[in-house]
């Protein structure tokens, strides 16, 4: 009886740890213009709140590549059915190696080339 249940218990342990393994950071408008820390070879992503309908899009200004790069498209998620509606775009990354980089993203309407972005997000990322 005590094998078992301490092979259970081993099982349940090194599923835990597997699972927490591939975690995902997650950054969001809070963390605008924090310090985030991250392990070399981690995956994270940014989500932020927008709204395409009205024209506008966040686009990535800037980041150190040989720091971080981002894995695959930017993704946009409609909170409702509702027309209009606004939902949240989501930057998927991966910690490369060692350093410290600024990842820079700005909410703009790409066709204004004479008018600034109306909102902006920075994060500093420190991997490890």
């Amino acid at each position: 009886m005590k094998k078992r249940y301490r092979a259970s218990l081993s099982l349940i342990l090194a599923a835990a740890i597997a699972l927490l393994t591939g975690c995902t950071n997650k950054i969001s408008e809070k963390d605008n213009g924090k310090t985030v820390d991250l392990k070399g070879g981690s995956k994270f992503f940014v989500r932020l709140e927008g709204n395409p309908t009205t024209g506008y899009n966040w686009k990535i200004k800037s980041y150190d590549k040989n720091i971080i790069e981002q894995v695959g498209e930017v993704d946009y998620v409609e909170e409702s059915d509702k027309i209009g509606a606004g939902g949240h775009y989501t930057f998927n990354f991966k910690a490369l190696s060692p350093g410290q980089t600024k990842l820079e993203l700005i909410y703009l309407r790409e066709w204004e080339k004479d008018t600034p972005p109306i909102e902006a997000f920075e994060v500093t990322l420190k991997v490890k």
